[in-house]
């Protein structure tokens, strides 16, 4: 993926239609979710980032709430974990409907349309589900707690 990423030519200044954005964005994504996972793996299954978490949540399963929400009460750390679930959603709508479109599964305009805005809908949903699940590490319930 990073190779690829290098090695594209994005023209999305020179022709500036949504889909040319979108690849470059699919790219930017992708690089920011290797940075991003490799954090996560660090901070969280080995504990290894400076100043941050030192006990992994592998060796210390029975902590492993209070592990992660002891780092997400730090707003730098979670605004990091929110614009990564955001890359991450992203990367994972819009890559299912380049593959849909690029293996001949959905072919012709409109189907394309239709599978664009079902894949937007289940990003919106796996975003929600998503910033709900980090919220909740800092208030019980996330944000549909407060409403039930």
């Amino acid at each position: 993926g990073l190779v690829i990423t290098v090695e594209a030519r994005p023209n999305n200044l020179h022709y500036p239609y949504a889909r040319n954005w979108f690849y470059t964005i699919q790219r930017v994504t992708g690089v920011m979710l290797f940075f991003f996972i490799t954090f996560h793996v660090l901070n969280f299954r080995f504990g290894l980032i400076p100043g941050l978490n030192t006990m992994s949540v592998a060796t210390h399963a029975d902590q492993s709430f209070s592990i992660v929400h002891n780092e997400f009460v730090r707003p730098w750390i979670f605004v990091i974990y929110l614009i990564g679930i955001t890359a991450t959603v992203w990367h994972l709508a819009n890559g299912i409907w380049l593959f849909l479109v690029d293996w001949g599964i959905t072919i012709g305009e409109r189907a394309q349309r239709l599978t664009g805005y079902a894949c937007i809908a289940f990003g919106v949903f796996l975003l929600a589900v998503g910033i709900n699940a980090a919220v909740a590490f800092i208030h019980p319930g996330g944000l549909l707690g407060r409403f039930m």
